[in-house]
């Protein structure tokens, strides 16, 4: 069987001393044809331009003085893609040849499909689940084959879309953090499916340059995880969401940790109503799926340690009635 051909959009803020490994990866790519954007955002110098000309004409350069985030850049880069499939690729990931050809044959029962992707020191994503938080908890019964996994959301480290489908994957303001859980919550909203290919397996390399911004890590994590809620949850939803969600949020203060960034992305919210109300406006116009089928996707424990607070927020949820899994 021929398969679809493909292309691979890699974002990268002058990111040229930990992309080369990810491009000799992508070089042994077998089983589809492809193409690569490399899309060099906010560029100081030349040296990913410079790098770029040391592979084959597949592999193409897309250069940008602004510095557009992760969102912005993949958008770009999906923009000028020359297929209706498009994977995106993080510049610090390590794929086998297998990857992008396995991707594509499971695309033909999602919009979304995401890769396995692993981590050095961290446990087998299949045994974990995003919670209402935003966090990462461990599955109260996780699935016993890959197969048997349904992701809300890609892992925005290695996955592909249907640009036909859903058109561009992210909204841009998000610029950077839960643009990828953006993505897999508009495509549940839609009618359309997040799916995951077992056998397109990458490794996070963890070399990325975000980690260098812990300001703006913050910043945008909070902000956009509440940018997610008013957009996405229906109006009833939101109401009998916002207790635990708000006393979530004195919690996050009350930790200590990026107290001003988080205090800038609430005022961000309460200063940008009007933006709230269009992006809601536009994601709500989009619904083919009702909340009943897709907040099971997403798991209701709150630490995932079984503890108080666990208890907590699962007998709220059993009072109001929320479908949680």
């Amino acid at each position: 069987m021929t398969l679809e051909a493909a292309s691979v959009v890699i974002p990268s803020w002058n990111g040229a001393a930990i992309l080369r490994p990810t491009l000799d990866h992508l070089a042994r790519l077998t089983g589809v044809e492809f193409e690569v954007l490399v899309v060099d955002h906010g560029r100081l110098n030349r040296d990913t331009e410079a790098l770029l000309k040391e592979f084959d004409p597949r592999f193409r350069y897309v250069g940008l003085d602004e510095q557009l985030g992760y969102a912005g850049a993949v958008n770009h880069g999906s923009a000028l893609a020359q297929n209706r499939l498009v994977a995106v690729l993080c510049n610090d990931v390590l794929v086998e040849p297998d990857w992008l050809s396995e991707l594509v044959k499971a695309s033909a029962r999602a919009a979304v499909v995401t890769s396995l992707v692993h981590r050095p020191g961290f446990e087998e994503p299949l045994g974990k689940r995003l919670n209402l938080w935003g966090r990462i908890v461990t599955a109260e019964a996780a699935p016993k084959r890959a197969e048997d996994y349904v992701p809300f959301f890609p892992d925005g480290s290695a996955f592909l879309f249907d640009k036909s489908r859903l058109g561009l994957p992210f909204d841009s303001d998000y610029f950077l953090y839960l643009e990828d859980v953006s993505l897999g919550w508009r495509t549940w909203l839609m009618g359309e499916s997040v799916a995951l290919a077992p056998l397109s397996r990458a490794l996070n390399a963890d070399g990325g340059t975000t980690r260098r911004t812990p300001y703006k890590t913050a910043f945008f994590t909070e902000r956009n995880r509440w940018l997610n809620y008013f957009s996405y949850l229906s109006c009833w939803s939101l109401i009998l969401n916002l207790p635990p969600l708000a006393l979530d949020a004195a919690f996050r203060l009350l930790a200590g940790s990026n107290r001003r960034a988080k205090i800038h992305a609430w005022a961000w919210l309460f200063f940008h109503p009007a933006t709230i109300w269009g992006k809601r406006r536009e994601k709500q116009a989009q619904r083919r799926r009702p909340d009943s089928q897709i907040l099971p996707l997403i798991s209701g424990r709150y630490l995932g340690n079984g503890g108080a607070l666990d208890t907590l927020f699962r007998a709220y949820f059993r009072i109001a009635g929320l479908p949680y899994g």
